[in-house]
């Protein structure tokens, strides 16, 4: 009886994606496939048996599993390389051969070394762009940041050399003012003394002359504090000017500059009327203006004159030029210095000239002359002004001190008051009689008037507050929609329709 033969398996067909690419034995075969391909196996026994079957596993540690049919079909590996077994389902699996086929399955194209690279190129390119691009912004707003802080030290810087030379001329003026009161105390105190000899020798008529004379002295020493209502007052020029010159005397003694007062006025005293009592704090002005212009050695001379119907100061210096003191002319109310003195001098109700001269400076200021009562030595008082109306004086330079200065936020009813040289209850009662509002109400109207032309030109409401006065553009909306009935940007919108 003849052995059957032993069968064996072998790989008849390939396919990829349903394509041949290899057909009978393919055990020396090269295959690979791509990534998402799908592969399929056909196998056939040699001698052919319908009775045996097929098993398979795809790789060495995986189990065997039976083969349905002859045909087995992958889809969907990963990538990476495979092992197919194959071996005839017998009872005994010991002795059963195992015939196997080697393949790769390619990766996609996203996961290939040169795409990873790009990919990593790309997203350094990125972030350099993004970190140079971040840098140049921070580098720009640093800039802006560093310009607005000079811009903010600057003006800080500017504003403190104001206040040291405002400080320095205001202490001068308390000085000043001291040693106008201690020479009216010592010239009362004189009088009164002579008072108390004439009164002890029955010589009352010559008591009555000097009761006038301290009561004269005692009415300079309460126009100093008047609070400029409008009642004309009377100083003694004779009494101020010393004054003054024994307050700068020490200063233009370290100078080297002499300075020499001429008085030619009868009985030595020129009483002025002004308007108000400002005369310390002009000649201040002057006088340190004189430091300024005049060398060491110089000789400065001031004379006064009187008559009945004028009383002149008249300085006289061999300085550099004087500044433009030209009357009305805008100036900076906060500037205490030479180029206010026609404002000055103005309120007081004088007259300035100045002449300029190669070798020589003339300062010239003149006012009216007091009539002294001779039964009290004072003027006869003139009715106190109730009300204001527009066209005052008085209020025209409140306004314009407004306009000039609306756009300060640290502006306000004190810094008004100090301005105009009045008290702030003054000027607050004053001000309320003529417009029948406010100070504070008067200023807010101002800047919110010129706030609406500013945001019909375009600008922004953060900007507008600002220029208009205001520290915070949401105090700024609250009080324009308080006073419009709108909010700023509800103001623009509605124009430009």
């Amino acid at each position: 009886m003849s052995q059957i033969p032993t069968s064996r398996v072998i790989f008849s067909q390939i396919r990829v994606d349903q394509e041949p690419v290899a057909i009978g034995q393919a055990h020396s075969l090269d295959l690979s496939i791509g990534y998402g391909q799908s592969i399929s196996f056909l196998f056939g026994l040699m001698p052919q048996s319908n009775s045996q079957q097929l098993e398979y596993r795809l790789g060495e540690n995986e189990e065997w599993q039976l083969l349905e049919g002859v045909q087995l079909t992958f889809e969907h590996l990963q990538p990476g390389s495979y092992q197919l077994f194959v071996r005839i389902r017998t009872q005994q699996q010991q002795g059963s051969k195992i015939y196997n086929l080697d393949f790769n399955v390619g990766k996609p194209w996203y996961m290939n070394a040169w795409t990873i690279a790009l990919f990593l190129s790309l997203v350094i390119v990125l972030f350099s762009l993004a970190f140079v691009w971040r840098s140049r912004l921070i580098l720009r707003s640093n800039h802006k940041l560093k310009a607005q802080v000079a811009l903010k030290t600057n003006q800080l810087r500017h504003q403190s050399r104001i206040l040291l030379t405002n400080n320095q001329q205001l202490r001068k003026q308390l000085h000043v003012r001291h040693i106008l009161f201690e020479q009216v105390l010592e010239s009362i105190s004189n009088n009164l003394r002579k008072i108390a000899r004439r009164t002890l020798q029955d010589e009352q008529q010559k008591a009555e002359h000097f009761i006038n004379a301290v009561q004269s002295e005692l009415e300079i020493l309460i126009n100093v504090r008047s609070d400029n209502t409008g009642t004309k007052q009377v100083h003694d020029l004779a009494i101020v000017a010393t004054s003054v010159i024994n307050g700068w005397r020490e200063e233009f003694n370290k100078a080297g500059i002499y300075i020499e007062l001429v008085n030619n006025c009868p009985e030595k005293s020129a009483h002025v009327e002004l308007n108000e009592f400002n005369l310390d704090i002009m000649f201040n002005a002057l006088f340190a203006s004189l430091l300024k212009r005049c060398y060491r050695n110089q000789q400065v001379m001031v004379t006064l004159d009187s008559d009945n119907e004028f009383s002149t100061l008249k300085v006289i210096d061999p300085g550099s030029a004087l500044p433009q003191l030209e009357s009305g002319v805008s100036v900076d109310h906060n500037d205490v210095s030479l180029t206010e003195l026609p404002v000055w001098v103005e309120n007081s109700g004088g007259t300035l000239r100045f002449y300029t001269y190669d070798e020589r400076n003339i300062v010239e200021v003149t006012w009216p002359t007091a009539t002294v009562s001779s039964e009290l030595g004072l003027p006869a008082e003139e009715p106190r002004e109730s009300v204001l109306d527009e066209g005052d004086p008085w209020l025209m330079k409140l306004e314009q001190l407004v306009q000039d200065n609306y756009a300060n936020a640290d502006f306000g009813t004190n810094s008004a008051a100090k301005l105009m040289y009045v008290s702030e209850r003054s000027l607050q009662r004053r001000f309320k009689q003529a417009k029948d509002k406010t100070f504070k109400e008067y200023l807010n109207e101002v800047r919110l008037e010129q706030a609406c032309r500013m945001l019909l030109k375009g600008d922004k409401v953060s900007d507008v507050a600002f220029e208009c006065g205001f520290n915070d553009p949401s105090y700024f909306s609250q009080r324009f929609k308080h006073h419009f009935g709108m909010s700023p940007t509800q103001f623009v919108e509605e124009e430009s329709e």
